[in-house]
C-alpha cells in the first residue's frame, strides 16, 4: 500500500471518527497491530487513542513511516458500534495537548504537561521499554527518569535518541496510577556498607 493512501485513511478516520486497526512493522518479522481512534496526526507521527476488547487504554503516538497499512473491515465497523453504545467512542479525546511538528515539539508539550509516558523500541535488535517522567528534551533525544516495578526512579536518566523510538504512550491509566507514587532510594547509611 502506498504512502499516499495510508495518509489518505488516516486523514478520513480521524475527520469521521472512525476505530481503525493501524499495522506496523518494524523488520520482516515484527508486526504490530494498534486498534483505536486517530485524533491527530502530521506528516510524520499519528495519535491514537487505542482501544483494546473495549478497554481504553490511553494515547499512543506511531512514528508514521512504520506504518504499513490502515484498514477499517467488518469487525472493526461493529466494534465502533458497539463503543458507541457503551460510551467509549465519545471519550476518544486527546485531553493533553501535544505538539505534532517534530519529536522535539512533541516531548517539550508532553514535559510541559507533566506526563509520564512510555517510550519503545519493539521488533526490532535494539528492542526498549523505558516508563517515566520526561526531564530533559533536545533536538535529538528524549532523557526519561525510568521508574521500576517498586516505583524507584533511577538517580541517572536514560537517553533515547528519537531514531530508536518506535512507540510513544501517554495518558495511559498504568502510566498514570503508577506516577502518583513514584519514589526515590534512601542513600544507604555507611556504616551498613562497611
Amino acid at each position: 500500500m502506498e504512502k499516499e493512501s495510508i495518509k489518505a485513511k488516516i486523514e478520513k478516520y480521524q475527520a469521521e471518527h472512525k476505530y481503525c486497526s493501524i499495522y506496523r512493522k518494524m523488520d520482516k518479522h515484527a508486526r504490530y497491530i494498534t486498534n483505536g481512534y486517530i485524533l491527530a496526526h502530521t506528516d510524520e507521527l499519528v495519535v491514537v487513542y487505542e482501544v483494546e476488547d473495549f478497554l481504553p487504554r490511553g494515547c499512543v503516538v506511531i512514528p508514521m513511516h512504520y506504518i504499513k497499512k490502515v484498514k477499517r473491515d467488518g469487525g472493526t465497523k461493529y466494534c465502533d458500534k458497539i463503543m458507541e453504545w457503551e460510551g467509549i467512542k465519545a471519550k476518544a479525546v486527546l485531553d493533553t495537548p501535544v505538539d505534532l511538528v517534530s519529536y522535539t515539539a512533541l516531548f517539550t508539550s508532553l514535559k510541559q504537561a507533566g506526563k509520564s509516558i512510555i517510550v519503545q523500541n519493539d521488533g526490532t535488535e535494539n528492542e526498549m521499554f523505558v516508563i517515566g517522567p520526561i526531564a530533559k528534551v533536545t533536538s535529538v533525544a528524549v532523557f526519561i527518569r525510568f521508574f521500576d516495578a517498586k516505583g524507584y526512579t533511577n538517580e541517572e536518566l536514560t537517553r533515547i535518541p528519537f531514531t530508536d523510538i518506535t512507540k510513544i504512550v501517554f495518558d495511559d491509566y498504568y502510566i498514570e496510577a503508577f506516577s502518583k507514587y513514584l519514589r526515590k532510594r534512601e542513600p544507604k547509611d555507611k556504616t551498613e556498607q562497611e
